[in-house]
């Protein structure tokens, strides 16, 4: 991936004796003016070509796509130093937000005449702000000039770059930046697969049996009056009942089918462009594969102008819904929802002693103040007696909650909503239970803890750019909503 090539147009020879047998230089000349040029040595193979991202002159660039779709855009970028910033800063922006778009990795190297290693360098700055909005992780952390500044850069998203290495060549300024892209040579199509239970097709009727056998159907089923026991035995009469009918399977996750992909003349017009591309592989005409690619060209236009319309009405009906509108535009600049985590195999031990000593140290700078003042306070209400939960009760908070269930859950919720009628006499022992003996039960003050990014594009591999959320079970919720109304 090379920049100032000062390649021309009538520079072939020049590019064939370069290139190794195999490989090509995918190349964008400098218009109207010497110096300049940006290219990608790329090999045969891999089907690499140039697609068409234009921009304005703030900056050079070529961008390349594999017929192969698990690998990525390969982008190099030149930005001279005489550049107006702001302007780049549009326009890169704008050619990202096309990037992203085509829904692929993007691997992006180059010189952008920053110095990201300064972080007094307000313009440095405003640069990997932009490049984290657009999930974009920046890996070069040396000096990549002779003056000792960080200007040549590598971004990626989602691309694991690895072995990165920085090393001077005596005839340029620059540095000779290296690398490795871990497991992006020839990918397989990984097949998405999840743990997941089928209570869509479980009925009340079902499940009953498993819950009568459990002894969960009646409030004196349980004989220990302790609320830990009382809970264990809930959870585990729970469980054992959705196990039961429906148990975890390992299912393929199935791909979402968008409305404009599923309109009459799409249908007809994908029917002929397989028959068309069954009779060219057939036959192995020319003719064939004239008329296959032409109507290919003519299917591929449908689809775009189908697809704009669609996501042109879907945001135009969304702009008093916020939420709906975001997530919309997450779907089209392909900002998914993936978890992120260390590539240590203790990180669940790193994150648990991270989290612990942060605790500590923030209880630790809390000074003691060197005298207490006495305040003049009123004597507060005594609690002489209260109202205990009642089954209707349980009943009416379980059908006001949500529908979102915690992996701690021993019950899907909306499996729970289906045969609350039933189960309601334990729930309500448990929780009155709680109540009487001013016991929290331990199952309820545990939570499945899920480090997230606090920033898109953050490095993943430092503990400090992670937010722990807790993920807390649904029956806990029962006893916090319901005291505030004693």
């Amino acid at each position: 991936m090379l920049t100032e090539t000062w390649l021309t147009q009538g520079s072939d020879a020049c590019i064939t004796e370069c290139c190794p047998s195999g490989f090509s230089l995918l190349h964008t000349d400098r218009k109207g003016k010497s110096g300049g040029g940006v290219g990608i040595v790329t090999r045969d193979s891999l089907g690499y070509t140039i697609i068409d991202m234009p921009h304005g002159d703030s900056f050079e660039s070529v961008v390349i796509r594999s017929s192969n779709a698990t690998l990525p855009l390969l982008t190099v970028v030149y930005r001279p130093p005489s550049t107006n910033t702001n302007k780049f800063f549009t326009e890169f922006s704008d050619m990202l937000s096309q990037m992203l778009l085509y829904k692929r990795p993007i691997l992006i190297t180059g010189d952008f005449n920053f110095h990201v290693d300064d972080s007094s360098d307000k313009s440095a700055m405003s640069f990997i702000d932009i490049c984290s909005t657009f999930g974009l992780l920046q890996h070069v952390r040396e000096p990549t000039h002779c003056c000792g500044h960080s200007l040549d850069l590598v971004l990626s998203n989602e691309v694991n770059v690895a072995d990165l290495n920085v090393s001077p060549l005596t005839p340029s300024d620059h540095y000779y930046v290296s690398f490795h892209t871990q497991g992006m040579a020839l990918p397989t199509i990984p097949t998405n697969v999840a743990w997941r239970r089928n209570i869509r097709s479980v009925s009340r009727c079902d499940i009953f049996p498993s819950l009568a056998e459990a002894g969960l159907v009646h409030s004196n089923a349980c004989t220990s009056n302790q609320p830990d026991e009382i809970v264990a035995f809930l959870n585990t009469g729970l469980q054992k009942a959705v196990d039961a009918v429906a148990p975890l399977r390992l299912q393929r996750l199935k791909a979402c089918n968008y409305p404009f992909l599923l309109s009459k003349k799409l249908d007809k017009m994908r029917r002929r462009k397989r028959k068309l591309e069954r009779r060219f592989k057939k036959s192995g005409s020319a003719i064939d594969f004239k008329n296959f690619k032409a109507f290919l060209r003519e299917y591929v236009g449908e689809l775009r102008k189908n697809k704009s319309s669609f996501f042109h009405k879907k945001l135009s009906s969304s702009c008093d819904d916020p939420k709906k509108a975001f997530k919309t535009v997450n779907f089209l600049l392909n900002r998914r929802k993936a978890l992120s985590a260390p590539s240590n195999p203790d990180a669940c031990q790193l994150f648990s002693s991270y989290f612990v000593e942060k605790i500590e140290k923030i209880r630790s700078s809390i000074s003691q103040p060197s005298c207490l003042t006495p305040l003049d306070t009123h004597s507060p209400p005594s609690l002489a007696s209260f109202h205990a939960v009642s089954n209707a009760d349980i009943i009416r908070l379980v059908k006001a909650s949500k529908r979102s269930s915690s992996p701690a859950d021993p019950i899907p919720v909306p499996l729970l909503c289906k045969i609350i009628d039933w189960v309601s006499p334990s729930i309500t022992n448990a929780i009155n239970s709680s109540l009487v003996s001013g016991v929290v039960p331990a199952a309820f003050k545990s939570a499945i803890v899920r480090p997230i990014l606090k920033k898109p594009g953050s490095d993943p591999e430092l503990l400090s750019n992670y937010r722990p959320i807790s993920l807390l079970p649904f029956f806990p919720k029962f006893l916090r909503r319901w005291l505030p109304s004693i």
